[in-house]
C-alpha cells in the first residue's frame, strides 16, 4: 500500500511539473498581422532583433518599458501561444526547425 501511495505522489507531482515551455520561435498565426515573427528565450523576447526582458509568473509575462510594467497572459497548447489581454488575443504558431 504505501508503495502504491508513493507511485501515486510520484505521478502526480510529474503531470503537475510538466508545463509545455514558451521558448522558441512563434509567427502570428494571422498572416496579414502587423506584429512580426518572435523568438523567445529564457529572459528575452525578440521582436525585429530587439531583445526585450520579460519575467514570467505562472501564466502571465511581465514587460518592463518607458510607460511601467506590462502584463500578458498567456495560454499554451501543442504548439499554439495565445497572449490575451483585455478583450484583445494574439496567436501564435511556434515555428518547427526542419
Amino acid at each position: 500500500m504505501k508503495k502504491v501511495c508513493v507511485l501515486l505522489l510520484m505521478m502526480i507531482f510529474l503531470v503537475s511539473c510538466k508545463q509545455e515551455s514558451i521558448i522558441g520561435e512563434w509567427n502570428p498565426k494571422d498572416l496579414d498581422s502587423e506584429i512580426a515573427t518572435m523568438v523567445i528565450t529564457e529572459d528575452s523576447i525578440i521582436i525585429m532583433d530587439i531583445p526585450i526582458p520579460y519575467e514570467k509568473k505562472g501564466n502571465t509575462i511581465y514587460i518592463q518599458d518607458s510607460e511601467g510594467t506590462k502584463s500578458f497572459k498567456y495560454k499554451i497548447k501543442k504548439n499554439t501561444l495565445t497572449f490575451i489581454q483585455g478583450e484583445v488575443s494574439e496567436v501564435y504558431i511556434r515555428q518547427e526547425n526542419e
